[in-house]
């Protein structure tokens, strides 16, 4: 784990990726060491809610009271949910019973998790200054005050919601009155038929049309057609905007056709030669695809990012550069692009575009090693020569890749650039252990062994670089010493 000081200073370089912040403030709570928490209580105004949420924890974890009260401010202002949420646990481990009102107006919170939070909070303070509690009061949830009903007012319960005039009160002695309102109340009684002379004889009326129910009947049935028939015309109109807002994929011509037949054989012949490594004859097949179809690269990425690496293997990082451009403004989630594209910026010089590039790729995937060993190279060979943070790049692509050689060669090279020589020398034999044809591996031990004073090592390693590979020549950032160099050039062999 990284020192107390490397720690705080990545947590409060504003220009580190949001992750290693977010590390470093999570490190520092399990350092337990107290100084750190006027720098976490700092961290919760982070712009990143993952440092902020880890600050709170940290604090949390030192159980530090004199953080309730940020804590509480940080709470009030605070709009990312599960940061909200690991404020509330830290205010419950801190203990603290000022924060019991705001962690009460956690219930009306729309997560469960937070309203479950803020319940188990209260109860860790309540457990903790129990002279809170009255007796009749019970911490495990909040007594809810249930306002009394209203008397219902005379007569029956639901008289009052009845909008009627009530009657006038009538006098008793009235009777000619209550009469009248007892006529009033009693049912209408049906008078029957008055009865029908004999002599009238009943003639039937002419027939008349029995009235019926059709009508309603075609009424029902209208309805129904149109409710059927409402949805199928608001899908056929949809279904015609569509059409005619669809592209007009035109046919291509006979001219067309043949060079994008001719463009996809270029294609494929490129693919093969990418496959065997022989990233020359695979550029000028990708090439010749773009000359003879421009667009033919375009419609597959996957050309654009082979003629990016082949190009990278090449040497020639401009291209390289423009070539990941493309992928990435069609892929901005791809990080292995993000990740090629720093290294074409970093071998250019361009260290801000080649820092940004690599940021982008860890912040897309945070468990990218080689981003990580990448960006430690940077740190150590760009102009800002950040070697506490490279070291810590470079065990974190170690701890990700605990198997590869070049990680191991990163940290040896970074350790070196510290004045850190027997260490450096460590972390590159294990690299050499690894992969014994690693030539940059056996340069950098090289250079370590001449500091260390054993000249001996240092010339056989020299020895094996040129045996791997005879046109070796030095990096222009491994800045070897002039005695170095000279004792190279007085080698059998070495001119």
């Amino acid at each position: 784990m990284p020192s107390f000081e490397q720690l705080t200073q990545i947590l409060t370089d504003a220009d580190q990726i949001s992750i290693f912040r977010r590390d470093a403030a999570a490190d520092l709570g399990d350092l337990g060491d107290a100084s750190a928490i006027p720098i976490l209580i700092g961290a919760l105004e982070d712009a990143s809610a993952l440092v902020r949420r880890e600050a709170a924890r940290s604090l949390g974890k030192l159980n530090a009271p004199k953080a309730a009260s940020p804590l509480l401010l940080a709470l009030a202002h605070e709009i990312d949910e599960a940061t909200r949420r690991i404020i509330v646990e830290a205010l419950g481990r801190i203990g603290t019973r000022e924060a019991i009102p705001a962690l009460a107006g956690m219930y009306a919170s729309k997560s469960l998790l937070t309203r479950a939070e803020a319940q188990k909070s209260i109860r860790q303070i309540l457990q903790r200054h129990p002279d809170i509690l009255e007796p009749d009061m019970e911490p495990d949830e909040p007594t809810a005050q249930i306002p009394h009903a209203p008397t219902p007012p005379a007569g029956g319960p639901y008289d009052h919601l009845i909008d009627v005039p009530s009657s006038p009160a009538l006098p008793a002695d009235d009777s000619a009155d209550m009469e009248a309102v007892a006529a009033e109340s009693e049912p209408l009684a049906l008078s029957p038929p008055a009865p029908q002379s004999k002599d009238i004889q009943i003639q039937a009326l002419p027939s008349q049309p029995t009235p019926t129910l059709r009508p309603q009947v075609r009424q029902r049935r209208y309805g129904l057609y149109i409710i059927f028939l409402v949805p199928l015309l608001a899908v056929a109109v949809t279904a015609g905007i569509f059409y005619l807002q669809r592209p007009q994929i035109k046919s291509p011509s006979p001219v067309q056709a043949a060079l994008s037949r001719r463009a996809t054989i270029y294609l494929e012949k490129g693919d093969t030669h990418f496959q065997r490594g022989d990233y020359e004859n695979a550029i000028i097949q990708y090439e010749q695809a773009q000359s003879v179809h421009p667009d033919s690269l375009d419609k597959h990425l996957d050309p654009h990012r082979n003629l990016g690496f082949a190009y990278l293997q090449q040497g020639r990082y401009t291209l390289a550069a423009k070539a990941f451009q493309r992928v990435v403004e069609h892929r901005p989630d791809d990080a292995t692009a993000y990740n090629h594209l720093g290294t074409a910026y970093m071998q250019q010089g361009q260290y801000q575009f080649a820092r940004d590039a690599y940021r982008r790729a860890l912040e897309i995937r945070v468990d990218f090693a080689e981003a990580y060993n990448n960006l430690a190279l940077l740190y150590a060979n760009g102009p800002a020569k950040q070697f506490g943070q490279a070291e810590i790049l470079a065990r974190k692509a170690i701890q990700l890749g605990p198997n590869e050689a070049p990680y191991y060669d990163t940290l040896g090279w970074v350790l070196y650039k510290q004045g850190r020589i027997n260490r450096s020398i460590e972390a590159l034999e294990k690299a050499i252990q690894l992969r014994h044809d690693l030539v940059d591996a056996h340069y950098h031990l090289a250079l370590a062994a001449y500091k260390a004073n054993q000249r001996d090592r240092a010339l056989q390693e020299i020895r094996t670089v040129f045996q791997l590979e005879p046109n070796f020549s030095a990096p222009p950032n491994s800045s070897p010493d002039s005695t170095f160099l000279q004792l190279i050039r007085r080698m059998p062999g070495i001119e």
